[in-house]
Protein backbone atom coordinates (compact mmCIF):
# COMPACT_ATOMS: atom_id res chain seq x y z
CA UNK A 1 0.00 0.00 0.00
CA UNK A 2 3.04 2.30 0.96
CA UNK A 3 4.45 1.64 -3.05
CA UNK A 4 1.33 2.33 -4.45
CA UNK A 5 0.83 5.45 -2.42
CA UNK A 6 4.20 6.50 -3.23
CA UNK A 7 3.86 6.17 -6.98
CA UNK A 8 0.79 7.64 -7.41
CA UNK A 9 2.54 10.69 -5.44
CA UNK A 10 5.34 10.90 -7.95
CA UNK A 11 3.24 10.76 -10.92
CA UNK A 12 0.79 14.00 -9.54
CA UNK A 13 3.64 15.63 -8.52
CA UNK A 14 5.30 15.18 -11.93
CA UNK A 15 2.02 16.17 -14.11
CA UNK A 16 1.54 18.76 -12.39
CA UNK A 17 5.26 20.64 -13.02
CA UNK A 18 4.38 19.34 -16.58
CA UNK A 19 1.16 19.99 -17.08
CA UNK A 20 0.77 23.73 -15.38
CA UNK A 21 4.08 24.46 -17.32
CA UNK A 22 6.12 25.92 -14.04
CA UNK A 23 9.59 25.49 -13.68
CA UNK A 24 11.23 22.73 -12.66
CA UNK A 25 13.40 22.92 -9.55
CA UNK A 26 16.64 21.55 -8.80
CA UNK A 27 20.45 21.50 -6.91
CA UNK A 28 22.40 22.88 -9.59
CA UNK A 29 26.34 22.07 -8.41
CA UNK A 30 28.93 23.57 -10.75
CA UNK A 31 32.25 22.45 -11.67
CA UNK A 32 33.96 24.48 -8.87
CA UNK A 33 31.85 23.17 -6.11
CA UNK A 34 29.15 25.99 -5.55
CA UNK A 35 25.66 24.15 -4.54
CA UNK A 36 22.59 26.48 -5.98
CA UNK A 37 18.73 25.98 -5.55
CA UNK A 38 17.33 27.52 -8.88
CA UNK A 39 14.70 26.71 -11.17
CA UNK A 40 15.63 25.45 -14.52
CA UNK A 41 13.88 27.74 -17.26
CA UNK A 42 15.37 26.20 -20.40
CA UNK A 43 18.02 25.27 -21.98
CA UNK A 44 19.84 24.84 -25.96
CA UNK A 45 22.14 22.27 -25.02
CA UNK A 46 24.67 25.07 -24.76
CA UNK A 47 23.58 27.38 -22.24
CA UNK A 48 21.04 26.33 -19.31
CA UNK A 49 18.78 29.53 -17.96
CA UNK A 50 18.02 29.39 -14.67
CA UNK A 51 16.20 31.23 -11.86
CA UNK A 52 17.41 31.44 -8.35
CA UNK A 53 14.31 30.03 -6.18
CA UNK A 54 15.49 32.73 -3.13
CA UNK A 55 16.16 35.60 -4.98
CA UNK A 56 14.17 35.07 -8.00
CA UNK A 57 17.56 36.15 -10.09
CA UNK A 58 17.53 34.69 -13.55
CA UNK A 59 21.23 33.70 -14.31
CA UNK A 60 22.67 31.59 -17.16
CA UNK A 61 25.09 28.69 -16.96
CA UNK A 62 27.11 26.76 -19.76
CA UNK A 63 26.98 23.26 -19.61
CA UNK A 64 30.70 22.71 -19.52
CA UNK A 65 30.41 24.57 -16.03
CA UNK A 66 28.46 22.63 -14.41
CA UNK A 67 29.02 19.18 -12.48
CA UNK A 68 25.93 17.59 -11.65
CA UNK A 69 22.04 18.65 -11.58
CA UNK A 70 19.76 16.97 -8.44
CA UNK A 71 16.37 17.30 -9.78
CA UNK A 72 13.73 17.82 -6.69
CA UNK A 73 10.16 16.80 -7.72
CA UNK A 74 7.74 18.80 -5.91
CA UNK A 75 6.47 16.73 -3.37
CA UNK A 76 8.43 14.26 -3.42
CA UNK A 77 11.96 13.58 -1.45
CA UNK A 78 15.34 11.92 -1.50
CA UNK A 79 13.94 8.85 0.08
CA UNK A 80 10.99 8.26 -1.93
CA UNK A 81 13.27 9.05 -5.26
CA UNK A 82 15.55 6.02 -4.01
CA UNK A 83 12.64 3.79 -3.21
CA UNK A 84 11.88 4.90 -6.81
CA UNK A 85 14.98 3.68 -8.08
CA UNK A 86 15.38 0.87 -6.41
CA UNK A 87 11.95 -0.51 -7.90
CA UNK A 88 12.58 0.47 -11.12
CA UNK A 89 16.47 -1.51 -11.28
CA UNK A 90 13.61 -4.61 -9.69
CA UNK A 91 11.18 -3.97 -12.67
CA UNK A 92 14.16 -3.94 -15.56
CA UNK A 93 16.29 -6.99 -14.28
CA UNK A 94 12.47 -8.68 -14.46
CA UNK A 95 11.92 -7.71 -18.33
CA UNK A 96 9.03 -5.77 -16.74
CA UNK A 97 9.36 -3.02 -18.71
CA UNK A 98 5.50 -1.66 -19.34
CA UNK A 99 5.44 -1.00 -15.32
CA UNK A 100 8.89 0.35 -15.83
CA UNK A 101 7.70 3.13 -18.50
CA UNK A 102 4.76 3.60 -16.25
CA UNK A 103 6.87 4.19 -13.33
CA UNK A 104 9.33 6.76 -14.70
CA UNK A 105 7.78 8.67 -17.24
CA UNK A 106 5.48 11.14 -15.29
CA UNK A 107 8.91 11.55 -12.82
CA UNK A 108 11.30 12.31 -15.69
CA UNK A 109 9.30 13.86 -18.78
CA UNK A 110 9.46 17.49 -16.70
CA UNK A 111 13.71 17.10 -17.11
CA UNK A 112 13.65 15.38 -20.61
CA UNK A 113 15.26 18.45 -22.04
CA UNK A 114 18.50 18.19 -19.27
CA UNK A 115 19.53 14.76 -19.31
CA UNK A 116 22.20 15.41 -21.35
CA UNK A 117 23.62 16.76 -18.09
CA UNK A 118 24.84 14.45 -14.95
CA UNK A 119 22.05 14.09 -12.72
CA UNK A 120 20.36 12.26 -10.43
CA UNK A 121 17.61 10.50 -12.49
CA UNK A 122 19.78 9.77 -15.48
CA UNK A 123 20.21 5.84 -14.64
CA UNK A 124 16.70 5.40 -14.60
CA UNK A 125 16.01 7.78 -17.91
CA UNK A 126 18.53 5.74 -19.27
CA UNK A 127 16.75 2.70 -18.51
CA UNK A 128 13.51 4.20 -19.70
CA UNK A 129 14.97 3.99 -23.08
CA UNK A 130 16.31 0.84 -22.61
CA UNK A 131 12.59 -0.32 -22.03
CA UNK A 132 10.84 1.58 -24.88
CA UNK A 133 13.66 0.05 -27.53
CA UNK A 134 13.05 -3.39 -26.23
CA UNK A 135 9.63 -2.96 -26.18
CA UNK A 136 9.43 -2.13 -30.07
CA UNK A 137 8.41 1.76 -28.85
CA UNK A 138 11.54 3.17 -30.91
CA UNK A 139 10.49 6.49 -31.88
CA UNK A 140 10.44 6.93 -28.10
CA UNK A 141 13.11 5.69 -26.81
CA UNK A 142 15.00 7.59 -29.95
CA UNK A 143 13.81 10.73 -28.42
CA UNK A 144 15.07 9.87 -25.09
CA UNK A 145 18.36 8.63 -26.84
CA UNK A 146 19.03 12.33 -28.82
CA UNK A 147 19.69 13.37 -25.09
CA UNK A 148 22.11 11.03 -24.15
CA UNK A 149 24.23 10.70 -26.90
CA UNK A 150 25.20 14.20 -25.45
CA UNK A 151 26.28 13.20 -22.14
CA UNK A 152 29.67 12.64 -20.79
CA UNK A 153 28.40 9.29 -19.17
CA UNK A 154 30.15 6.37 -22.10
CA UNK A 155 28.37 4.16 -21.42
CA UNK A 156 24.91 5.92 -21.59
CA UNK A 157 26.02 7.44 -24.57
CA UNK A 158 26.72 4.24 -26.07
CA UNK A 159 23.90 2.34 -25.41
CA UNK A 160 21.85 5.65 -26.75
CA UNK A 161 23.83 5.07 -29.82
CA UNK A 162 22.92 1.37 -30.03
CA UNK A 163 19.30 2.56 -29.19
CA UNK A 164 18.87 5.16 -32.36
CA UNK A 165 20.28 3.04 -35.05
CA UNK A 166 17.74 0.48 -33.77
CA UNK A 167 15.37 3.11 -33.79
CA UNK A 168 16.36 4.57 -37.63
CA UNK A 169 16.56 0.54 -38.83
CA UNK A 170 13.09 0.28 -37.37
CA UNK A 171 12.05 3.18 -39.45
CA UNK A 172 13.75 1.61 -42.34
CA UNK A 173 16.01 5.00 -42.40
CA UNK A 174 19.12 2.56 -42.79
CA UNK A 175 21.66 5.26 -44.21
CA UNK A 176 21.01 6.93 -40.50
CA UNK A 177 21.02 3.63 -38.63
CA UNK A 178 24.68 3.02 -40.74
CA UNK A 179 25.67 6.12 -39.57
CA UNK A 180 24.88 5.75 -35.78
CA UNK A 181 26.88 2.59 -36.40
CA UNK A 182 30.27 3.86 -37.41
CA UNK A 183 29.65 6.19 -33.82
CA UNK A 184 29.83 2.72 -31.46
CA UNK A 185 33.19 2.22 -30.66
CA UNK A 186 32.25 -1.06 -29.30
CA UNK A 187 33.24 -3.96 -31.72
CA UNK A 188 30.78 -6.16 -29.87
CA UNK A 189 27.83 -3.96 -29.56
CA UNK A 190 28.31 -2.77 -32.92
CA UNK A 191 28.13 -6.46 -34.33
CA UNK A 192 25.11 -6.92 -32.59
CA UNK A 193 23.42 -3.68 -34.22
CA UNK A 194 24.50 -4.55 -37.84
CA UNK A 195 22.71 -8.13 -37.32
CA UNK A 196 19.87 -6.10 -35.71
CA UNK A 197 20.20 -3.77 -39.58
CA UNK A 198 20.39 -6.95 -41.47
CA UNK A 199 17.33 -8.17 -39.82
CA UNK A 200 15.23 -5.17 -40.71
CA UNK A 201 16.73 -4.78 -44.09
CA UNK A 202 15.29 -8.82 -45.17
CA UNK A 203 19.07 -9.99 -44.94
CA UNK A 204 17.86 -12.69 -42.00
CA UNK A 205 20.57 -15.14 -42.93
CA UNK A 206 23.04 -12.44 -42.69
CA UNK A 207 21.91 -11.55 -39.48
CA UNK A 208 22.03 -15.10 -38.59
CA UNK A 209 25.67 -14.78 -39.66
CA UNK A 210 26.41 -12.01 -37.90
CA UNK A 211 24.86 -12.80 -34.57
CA UNK A 212 26.48 -16.22 -34.47
CA UNK A 213 30.05 -14.32 -34.83
CA UNK A 214 29.38 -12.72 -31.72
CA UNK A 215 28.62 -15.88 -29.66
CA UNK A 216 31.79 -17.63 -31.13
CA UNK A 217 33.83 -15.01 -30.92
CA UNK A 218 33.14 -12.84 -27.86
CA UNK A 219 31.90 -15.66 -25.03
CA UNK A 220 32.91 -13.66 -22.11
CA UNK A 221 31.55 -10.09 -23.42
CA UNK A 222 28.50 -10.40 -20.87
CA UNK A 223 26.57 -6.76 -22.08
CA UNK A 224 26.00 -7.58 -25.73
CA UNK A 225 26.53 -11.28 -25.70
CA UNK A 226 23.31 -12.20 -23.94
CA UNK A 227 21.04 -9.70 -26.45
CA UNK A 228 22.75 -11.46 -29.38
CA UNK A 229 21.58 -14.75 -28.32
CA UNK A 230 17.93 -13.81 -27.68
CA UNK A 231 18.21 -11.86 -31.05
CA UNK A 232 19.78 -15.09 -32.55
CA UNK A 233 16.40 -17.15 -30.88
CA UNK A 234 14.33 -14.96 -33.18
CA UNK A 235 16.04 -15.17 -36.20
CA UNK A 236 15.94 -19.31 -35.77
CA UNK A 237 12.67 -17.99 -35.30
CA UNK A 238 11.77 -16.08 -38.14
CA UNK A 239 13.51 -18.56 -41.02
CA UNK A 240 11.47 -21.38 -39.70
CA UNK A 241 14.45 -22.97 -37.56
CA UNK A 242 12.44 -23.68 -34.50
CA UNK A 243 14.59 -26.25 -33.22
CA UNK A 244 17.80 -24.38 -32.73
CA UNK A 245 15.44 -21.55 -32.16
CA UNK A 246 13.97 -23.43 -28.61
CA UNK A 247 17.46 -24.46 -27.40
CA UNK A 248 19.16 -20.81 -28.11
CA UNK A 249 16.04 -19.11 -26.05
CA UNK A 250 16.13 -22.42 -23.43
CA UNK A 251 19.93 -22.21 -23.17
CA UNK A 252 20.18 -17.78 -22.72
CA UNK A 253 17.30 -18.23 -19.89
CA UNK A 254 19.61 -20.71 -18.28
CA UNK A 255 22.76 -18.74 -18.42
CA UNK A 256 21.16 -15.35 -17.59
CA UNK A 257 19.05 -16.39 -14.80
CA UNK A 258 17.78 -13.30 -12.68
CA UNK A 259 18.77 -10.76 -15.57
CA UNK A 260 16.46 -9.01 -17.69
CA UNK A 261 17.88 -11.03 -21.02
CA UNK A 262 17.20 -14.27 -19.19
CA UNK A 263 13.82 -13.19 -18.16
CA UNK A 264 12.98 -11.83 -22.02
CA UNK A 265 14.22 -15.45 -23.04
CA UNK A 266 12.40 -17.23 -21.03
CA UNK A 267 9.21 -15.16 -22.51
CA UNK A 268 10.73 -16.39 -25.81
CA UNK A 269 10.97 -19.86 -25.01
CA UNK A 270 7.45 -20.63 -23.75
CA UNK A 271 5.77 -18.42 -26.96
CA UNK A 272 8.06 -20.80 -29.45
CA UNK A 273 6.79 -23.80 -27.48
CA UNK A 274 3.21 -22.58 -27.48
CA UNK A 275 3.57 -21.99 -31.41
CA UNK A 276 4.82 -25.63 -32.10
CA UNK A 277 2.40 -27.30 -29.93
CA UNK A 278 -0.74 -25.28 -32.09
CA UNK A 279 0.85 -26.50 -35.16
CA UNK A 280 1.03 -29.81 -33.90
Amino acid sequence: MKRTFLFLTLWVAAVSIGMAGEDSPAILTTKDGKALRVFLMSTDGVFVETEFQKLRQKKSFTVEELDMLKFTPLGVNDNELKELDDKVQELFLQAKYAQLIDQIEPVAAPYAEYMSISNNLQTMYGLLMQAYSRTGQHPQAAAVAENLMRTQDESLKLNATVCAALAAADQQEFAAAETFLKEISDPVAALYVQASIQRAEGATCDAIQTAVKVIAEHVDNMEWLPLTEVLCAELYLETGRTNSAVVTARQAAKFYVGTNVGNEADALHSRIEQLTNKSE
